[in-house]
């Protein structure tokens, strides 16, 4: 669902600029919680979950950010947003 979001990005400086930003937070999210669940321990489970969470955060911010710019007006950013 992100690429296809990702695509439909104008091809713009601000378009290029939080595109790159949101591809940039949302994998590093998706590889800390693959992470966490191959933990070795508790601590480092609750490190990566951590850094997981933060991510997804920084995501949101992202999705957010593009929808109060107007620099997408796509439906489905709502639907990334859950």
């Amino acid at each position: 669902m992100l690429p296809n979001f990702l695509r439909g990005l104008p091809n713009t400086e601000e378009g290029r600029i939080t595109g790159k930003q949101l591809v940039g937070c949302a994998t590093s999210a998706a590889g800390n919680y693959r992470a966490a669940c191959s933990a070795r321990s508790k601590a480092e489970f609750y490190a990566r979950l951590s850094i997981t969470i933060e991510e997804c955060d920084e995501t949101l911010f992202w999705l957010e950010l593009i929808a109060a710019a107007e620099i997408c007006t796509e439906p489905g950013i709502e639907t990334l947003k859950l």
